[in-house]
């Protein structure tokens, strides 16, 4: 069967030489129009709706028939021959002569000018609103030929200065002929092979999509779906991951499904592809507010260069930690979850992860929850003023024995008689240091969240001065990590710098100050308000009484009668 052809010639003249190459070509269903730029590409998309398989044109026309088709564009390259030819032919006219056009075109006229010694000059353009302006200088300065493309001749032809156009000859049209034949079995072959490993592809994965570095889909299959599964934020964040480790492995939870979604990065010749495979989980447990699942993965690193932290973390490490359930202990955002899932990856391994917000756990909804691939559960948010009874924490132990599961709890302080006795002795009670008890861990807290918003929100700074750090060290963090790490993430988006400057990380904690202080005027007593004063003045002051009595208009013993009151 003969390929369909459609040459599109930027110019009538090119006709005819294209009808002395088509009886050498009898594979070549061929069918000839003229039409230039947008012309040319009406043309050309009127042929594919009609079955047309290939496309021959020139230049400029093809490079626009090329964006606006999905078959296959061949473009008649401009030769030497032709080059040559045109600039032989003007070379016999009196007068200044120029070729005006793109690199393409003006770096091979320029050798062939300087190697015959032609008296003649190359310009170059960038871009096809720069030819009229060409022009109209050349003109100016005495030129009375311009050579070049189509758009070049007929706009020093509008402009008043004769044209010679660069024809195309047999060789390239001959050429053009042949790279079809060649070009459209070969993609005809390529697009073979592909159906077959797409089928062999579906056998395995049957919802899958290959995405390049910039996002563009190269490929997707959905076939228990009914559209896209993910959205553009959801896959940004995917294919993020995946170029930064090279893998993943994740879960989304859906209203009615949950989504577990694979991925890795696989070569393409010079590109790099992530490669994405979905699978459709229906939920065996109801979207209750109060649960949710993670997936076992790579957890934020553990900064441990305190003294604090190294004890915790040896304790945390000891293999006969994973005898009994852990309970961590410590202040509101010192990373209690994030130990949690350390925990986790560490000694269970596999499996997912079952955070439980003992808040407003349902006990009853809890025992009717499968956790088919769920290894552990982390109890988190623990208020013992709360209906968490003794019975309560009872009921979660034997929930988690009987199912095998491995148990880490947590609360901001623990109380021992509401624990049950008989499985004291079976619970690892483990101490999270507060910041202001690790602060030695802080610069590299700091230099990690930078690192963290550089990558994933691809924000300016990539370190902070050492004067802002100071400040960052000695101030006294009430929320913790948490508070740290919101505080870095501020002002890295609001710098616009590769450094975050001192003055930068001042006003962000006066601002932080001012919104403490605002709180303080309209909550408590007056009495205990004025105290709150004074205690953040000192703590401004680093407890430096004289200074903060003297900021405070009152004398020191004012001051000290004040806090013992």
């Amino acid at each position: 069967m003969k390929i369909k052809t459609h040459v599109i010639t930027p110019y009538s003249a090119m006709v005819p030489l294209v009808k002395e190459c088509i009886d050498k070509f009898p594979d070549l269903d061929i069918h000839i129009d003229v039409g230039d730029l947008e012309k040319g590409v009406k043309i050309a998309q009127k042929a594919e709706k009609e079955g047309c398989q290939v496309i021959i044109s020139r230049g400029g026309t093809a490079k626009m028939i090329r964006k606006a088709v999905s078959i296959l564009v061949i473009d008649v390259h401009m030769s030497g021959y032709d080059m040559l030819r045109a600039l032989t032919l003007a070379n016999d006219f009196h007068g200044k002569k120029a070729i005006v056009g793109f690199s393409n075109v003006t770096m091979g006229a320029q050798s062939i000018i300087d190697l015959l010694e032609l008296p003649m000059r190359a310009y170059t353009i960038e871009a096809a609103e720069e030819v009229g302006p060409l022009i109209l200088k050349l003109k100016n300065e005495g030129y009375e030929k311009i050579i070049g493309d189509v758009v070049t001749v007929e706009t020093s032809t509008k402009y008043g200065v004769e044209g010679l156009l660069i024809h195309s000859g047999r060789e390239a049209i001959y050429a053009a002929f042949e790279a079809a034949l060649s070009d459209y079995n070969f993609n005809r072959k390529a697009q073979h092979l592909i159906s077959l490993m797409r089928q062999t592809l579906m056998e395995n994965e049957k919802d899958i999509c290959m995405i390049s570095q910039t996002g563009e889909f190269i490929f997707e299959e959905w076939n228990s779906f009914d559209s896209r599964p993910l959205n553009r934020e959801d896959i940004d964040m995917l294919i993020n991951e995946v170029f930064t480790d090279g893998s993943l492995s994740k879960t989304i939870p859906k209203e009615k499904h949950h989504l577990e979604v694979s991925g890795k990065l696989i070569d393409d010749n010079d590109q790099k592809v992530a490669v994405l495979s979905i699978k459709k989980r229906i939920k065996e447990w109801s979207n209750y507010g109060w649960l949710q699942i993670k997936e076992n993965g790579n957890t934020e690193n553990i900064i441990h260069q305190s003294e604090a932290m190294q004890h915790l973390l040896k304790n945390i490490n000891n293999h006969d930690m994973a005898r009994h359930p852990i309970f961590l202990v410590g202040e509101k955002g010192t990373g209690k979850a994030l130990l949690a899932h350390y925990i986790h990856n560490l000694h269970v391994k596999k499996g997912y992860i079952a955070y439980i917000d003992c808040r407003n756990v349902d006990l009853y909804l809890l025992n009717t929850c499968i956790f088919r691939d769920v290894k552990t559960i982390y109890l988190h948010s623990i208020h013992w003023t709360n209906e968490l009874t003794l019975g309560n924490i009872e009921q979660l132990i034997q929930f988690c024995k009987v199912r095998n599961l491995f148990l880490v709890m947590s609360s901001e302080s623990i109380q021992i008689e509401k624990l049950p006795n008989d499985n004291l002795s079976k619970i690892n009670i483990l101490f999270v240091p507060s910041l202001s008890e690790r602060k030695e861990d802080i610069p590299e807290l700091v230099t990690h969240f930078i690192a963290y918003y550089n990558q994933s929100l691809a924000t300016h700074p990539v370190r902070i001065q050492k004067e802002a750090l100071d400040l960052v060290q000695n101030h006294q963090w009430k929320g913790n990590v948490s508070e740290l790490k919101g505080c870095i993430k501020t002002v890295a988006m609001n710098e616009r710098g590769y450094v975050i400057e001192t003055e930068a990380i001042k006003k962000l904690l006066l601002n932080n100050a001012n919104q403490d202080f605002r709180f303080l005027l309209t909550n408590g007593t007056l009495k205990e308000i004025e105290k709150q004063i004074i205690l953040a003045t000192l703590e401004e002051e680093q407890q430096n009484q004289t200074r903060a009595a003297k900021r405070l208009g009152i004398n020191r013993a004012t001051l000290w009668r004040k806090l013992k009151e």
